[in-house]
């Protein structure tokens, strides 16, 4: 998204979810915006509600990895890492999550 889109596409997502709190695609759209804009916090927090309310395995997975960056970027690795694996079972031959999985047990992210 180009800088001015991202105040739109928040403002509407954010309006949304007002009315439609329980929406994960939503709630995952939104943690995306706020991610790129380096809000970990507040994207972490949609993640996690994302994947609360998500019936869709692959949106689970997604936000369960977008959860994971959120808590590298913060320093929380092992919740990081409990979050990789969370999103596993989702998804148990997702090579891209299987090699984060092995770097933070090796210590190397």
């Amino acid at each position: 998204l180009k800088a001015g889109m991202f105040d739109t596409a928040e403002s509407y997502h954010e309006s949304y979810l007002e009315l439609v709190p329980e929406d994960a695609p939503y709630l995952y759209n939104l943690a995306v915006i706020k991610q790129r804009r380096g809000a970990f916090n507040e994207a972490a927090e949609l993640y996690e509600r994302s994947a609360l309310y998500s019936r869709q395995p692959d949106l689970s997975k997604m936000a369960l990895s977008g959860l994971s960056e959120c808590f590298l970027a913060l320093g929380r690795r092992a919740e990081a890492l409990e979050k990789l694996r969370e999103a596993l079972k989702y998804a148990p031959t997702d090579a891209l999550i299987l090699g984060k999985v092995r770097e933070l047990e090796a210590g190397a992210l």
